[in-house]
């Protein structure tokens, strides 16, 4: 994945988390949409999630996972200082 894809993708969801920050609602991503933000498969994800590794998740009415968008930008900054768990 190019540096300009990824700053693409980044600047896609500032931008939805900015346009909505007057709404209480959490913005929440599926597997296969942060999946492709992070430039995973979604099987690494799964795969994290069983490791205790990754982004923060939620499991939404038994089999739906959701992850919260401000979550992940979290826990992205963080892996960059070498703290990703």
């Amino acid at each position: 994945m190019t540096d300009e894809f990824t700053r693409t993708k980044r600047s896609d969801v500032a931008s939805k988390l900015r346009d909505n920050s007057n709404d209480n609602r959490v913005r929440l991503g599926s597997s296969p949409e942060v999946a492709d933000y992070l430039g995973v498969a979604v099987a690494t994800l799964a795969k994290w999630r069983w490791e205790g590794f990754g982004p923060p998740y939620r499991r939404n009415g038994g089999r739906t996972i959701r992850y919260e968008w401000a979550e992940v930008e979290r826990w992205l900054e963080d892996s960059r200082a070498g703290d990703a768990r």
